[in-house]
């Protein structure tokens, strides 16, 4: 029995050790950032609340676009998300937290069928074809800026930089462990299957609520229009 409980502590340690050092390699990798001009910067959504608020978490990725978009480091900004279960658009609650804090309207293009990080790539990958775009920006936590650069460079994408947003709490404990998961998963998956709704991991899901507008890109002029 003695035996027995010695090696549950010693493969406790090993599990351990092994967790800090993954997270450790993770943190490093999100945390290495590159500012610097890019033709659009696109932001991973989260949750927006029944008020129109956004989650700490997604005003926190929309503050960071904001202070580089007024550094002139791009033109343009995606703003990706989901529809909740709530109905609420993500995109559309991104949109307008952009424009309360000067970004002009025009300068925001929605992608309202982000509802996990590599459908965001994919549909990012399409804008890249339609507007011509080199090099892009990836906006999101920390901890989620290296699976980002995987799905973005399978979906095809070559010039993606990043950049994280400054917010820092105990619960990145838990993302960071759920990331440590994600990215072997998407390294080993097919976009196709990462797309899937029986590929939606931690926090990623497929929209619920669909609406006939929100099966396209819709860029954010053009969407004005329809609710005038």
């Amino acid at each position: 029995m003695s035996k027995l409980i010695r090696w549950i502590g010693i493969l406790a340690l090993c599990s351990v050790v092994l967790w800090l050092i993954s997270a450790l390699i993770l943190v490093v990798s999100g945390l290495r950032e590159q500012v610097e001009p890019v033709d659009v910067a696109v932001i991973l959504g989260n949750e927006v609340y029944l008020n129109g608020e956004p989650s700490p978490q997604l005003k926190a990725r929309l503050d960071r676009a904001i202070e580089l978009f007024h550094r002139q480091l791009f033109p343009q900004i995606v703003v990706s998300g989901a529809i909740e279960k709530s109905g609420i658009d993500e995109s559309l609650g991104m949109r307008q937290y952009l424009i309360k804090h000067a970004v002009p309207a025009g300068a925001i293009i929605l992608d309202p069928r982000g509802f996990n990080t590599m459908a965001t790539a994919e549909n990012m990958a399409t804008l890249i074809n339609q507007h011509g775009w080199k090099r892009i920006m990836v906006i999101s936590q920390y901890f989620h800026l290296p699976r980002c650069r995987l799905a973005f460079s399978k979906a095809g994408i070559k010039q993606v930089l990043v950049s994280y947003a400054r917010l820092f709490a105990w619960e990145d404990l838990w993302a960071i462990t759920r990331e440590l998961v994600a990215y072997p998963v998407y390294w080993l998956r097919t976009p196709a299957e990462l797309t899937r709704r029986s590929a939606a991991i931690g926090g990623e899901r497929e929209p619920q609520i669909r609406t006939d507008w929100a099966k396209r890109l819709v860029n954010a002029n053009d969407l004005q229009k329809r609710l005038t």
